[in-house]
């Protein structure tokens, strides 16, 4: 099961906090050696994607899915952002429980994105994994963390790397992730993948809502990132 928690500082929709949870039951790549490297995309693989209303409605007036494709559109309306993830992932690996702790971040400023991950796994099975990524001109350059050893990784303050990166143009990046990272998650949400949407709630002015996702269909991109990861 993964809980994910969408944090804005620079960006608030209606001037409030949104809180999104995904549930996800997932099926670790790590334990599979022989792995393709492409799984099979779904009928639909774009998330959903709504300019936000400018009626004076409320996140509570439209269902969960709206919302969600509202917190898209207003993304892309801005010409800049930060947005931090925090995550915990559950899965089973030849009967063992493996659990993930994932922060990340997503900065954009002057047409250039920046997306930072820290994956530290509490298993042998599912090795830890820190990445950071820069987004421009149809180019994106991978790094890795200045040390090895997960324990010296913090997190968003991790240090990063200064040898020589990884550089990818953007044909060859999509063709073995599937899309450039402008989606508002790695995960596909849209009518065909969510299987539950709870009502939207608010609390302290903080709009919360839940949604659990088919297993298969809603982690294409994120079973090819993964993959990604292990290759570089």
């Amino acid at each position: 099961m993964k809980s994910f928690l969408l944090r804005k500082k620079k960006l608030l929709i209606s001037c409030v906090a949104v809180v999104l949870t995904i549930a996800v039951a997932l099926t670790l790549l790590f334990s599979c050696g022989n792995k393709s490297g492409r799984v099979i995309p779904p009928s639909n693989s774009a998330s959903v994607f709504l300019l936000p209303p400018k009626d004076g409605s409320k996140p509570q007036d439209h269902s969960g899915l709206e919302n969600i494709g509202y917190l898209a559109g207003k993304l892309s309306e801005r010409d800049f952002y930060h947005v931090e993830n925090v995550s915990k992932v559950s899965a089973k690996s030849m009967g063992i429980n493996v659990n993930q702790n994932v922060v990340g971040s997503k900065d954009f400023s002057d047409g250039i994105l920046i997306v930072s991950t820290v994956s530290i796994s509490e298993s042998s099975l599912a090795p830890s994994k820190a990445q950071q990524r820069f987004y421009s001109d149809g180019k994106v350059v991978i790094r890795k963390p200045a040390s090895s050893d997960k324990a010296d990784w913090d997190g968003l303050n991790t240090v990063w790397s200064d040898d020589e990166p990884v550089v990818m143009d953007e044909e060859s990046y999509i063709g073995k992730y599937g899309l450039w990272p402008t989606e508002l998650t790695d995960y596909v949400i849209n009518e065909e993948t969510v299987v539950e949407c709870s009502d939207v709630t608010v609390e302290d002015g903080v709009y919360s809502l839940k949604v659990s996702l088919n297993t298969e269909s809603s982690v294409y991109y994120y079973e090819a990132i993964l993959y990604l990861n292990l290759l570089i």
